[in-house]
């Protein structure tokens, strides 16, 4: 199973709450993900035994990390948490120039001025 950022968050804000669980809205809210997204990872997450869901008297639905879960997310921590440690970084350069004066006016650089644009 492949791991996106969304699921990382969602087992995490999970993982901190054990017991307890946490409302699908307040994720909602928090992380902004879609209904669909959190209904998706739900229901992933619970054929792997990892979470639970249940449902409030006002229709709201908590989710809920189950020990097995707990143990499943420290027994996945590389996948979840260290799985782009082998890309590559590429360190920013700094320009020679000089910064732009900000009272000097701007001469754009006709060269790269698309003049088909101008000419209709």
């Amino acid at each position: 199973m492949k791991f996106n950022s969304a699921h990382v968050e969602f087992l995490r804000a999970l993982y901190e709450q054990p017991g307890k669980g946490v409302e699908l809205y307040t994720l909602h809210e928090r992380f902004k993900l879609s209904p669909g997204q959190l209904s998706r990872m739900c229901s992933e997450l619970e054929k792997l035994g990892v979470i639970y869901t249940t449902k409030d008297e006002a229709g709201g639905i908590t989710a809920a990390i189950t020990e097995h879960g707990r143990e499943w997310v420290i027994g996945h921590r590389r996948d979840l948490f260290l799985r782009d440690r082998g890309r590559c970084w590429s360190v920013p350069t700094v320009s020679a120039k000089a910064p732009a004066d900000p009272f000097e006016p701007y001469l754009p650089r006709l060269r790269k001025v698309q003049k088909p644009f101008f000419e209709r």
